[in-house]
């Protein structure tokens, strides 16, 4: 499912579909026409959107034809069967008939019906809740999906207490890159540089596109010196062995940043987000050392402080805007 527009912009119309109660269906014509994948299903988040106000209301009779056509008529004819049913059990215990065969079958078919809908429904939001916390061009977790997975970690990180480490990548000269082959060969390089992290890192290590040419990665459970190693492993992965993309074969380089940060027991979520962040700025800071002491090197806490901020150390850490 693919959409013209930005990422931010589509959660930004997602969330007021809803979350605002005065919302009308003029908002899907932000949407444009050629994106029909996501305009059928935010056609059905908001029918489903408005159904669940209807139903709130007492009103079976609201029309949601983009969500299989009849879930409302399906409640109301429910509503009647279980009735009729009630009436049938009622005469059998009196001594006369009972429900009527076809009716409970009716019944079954209705709620059959209306299981349906929703499982499909629900697949098609965890579909693009996934495609959202998703680079598209490398499979790695954009941004946003880092800030979730590192969320879910901190779960046992927060308990137990835990060292961990972060290490930021940034190819280096990647404009020339772009520049000289044009964007295709760059995203091919993406496309190879994220395969070749893959094979460096455990299944448990959280490797992301931060933006751009950036990487990050999270290393669970690791001192600053084993990360250092990883890191340094990374960059041999990529400068040793050309990238052969396109019929051209490309040296490329990659400079690294690493810094640990030390998880107390029991710390609260938000005390570890906050040292997570600060973590991640200083690896951002020991990269921009790397790169001002020549590139195609790891500079980790132990290699010295760098002497300025990189130029965007004010950027928020979860920022969505920037994320690729």
């Amino acid at each position: 499912m693919h959409s013209t527009l930005s990422m931010p912009r589509l959660l930004d119309i997602l969330s007021r579909i809803v979350n605002d109660g005065d919302c009308t269906r003029v908002i899907l014509d932000e949407i444009p026409a050629q994106d029909t994948g996501v305009l059928a299903l935010f056609l059905q988040i908001y029918e489903l959107r408005q159904v669940t106000k209807a139903i709130a209301d007492g009103d079976l009779d609201v029309k949601v034809e983009a969500c299989g056509g009849g879930v409302a008529t399906y409640l109301r004819n429910i509503i009647g069967m279980l009735r009729d049913i009630e009436r049938g059990i009622k005469k059998l215990a009196e001594g006369g008939g009972g429900p009527e065969p076809f009716r409970l079958g009716e019944l079954s078919a209705c709620l059959e019906a209306i299981g349906k809908t929703l499982r499909e429904n629900r697949r098609l939001v965890d579909e693009y809740r996934d495609q959202s916390l998703t680079d598209m061009l490398t499979g790695l977790p954009n941004r946003r999906g880092f800030q979730t997975l590192v969320e879910k970690e901190l779960a046992r990180v927060c308990h137990k207490g835990r060292v961990l480490s972060f290490i930021m990548g940034d190819i280096d000269l990647f404009k020339r890159i772009n520049d000289g082959y044009g964007h295709d060969i760059g995203d091919e390089v993406l496309r190879v540089l994220a395969q070749r992290f893959r094979s460096c890192l455990r299944m448990e290590d959280i490797c992301c596109r931060y933006g751009g040419e950036e990487f990050l990665v999270m290393l669970y459970d690791t001192p600053l010196s084993r990360a250092a190693s990883i890191a340094e492993r990374l960059r041999r992965s990529v400068a040793d062995t050309p990238f052969t993309v396109g019929g051209e074969s490309l040296h490329v380089t990659i400079s690294f940043g690493v810094a640990e940060v030390a998880m107390p027991e029991n710390a609260t979520l938000e005390d570890s987000l906050v040292k997570i962040h600060n973590a991640v700025r200083h690896a951002d800071i020991l990269l921009y050392r790397a790169k001002d002491q020549g590139r195609n090197r790891v500079v980790s806490e132990d290699s010295g402080t760098p002497s300025a901020m990189p130029r965007n150390a004010a950027t928020p850490l979860w920022d969505e805007a920037e994320a690729p």
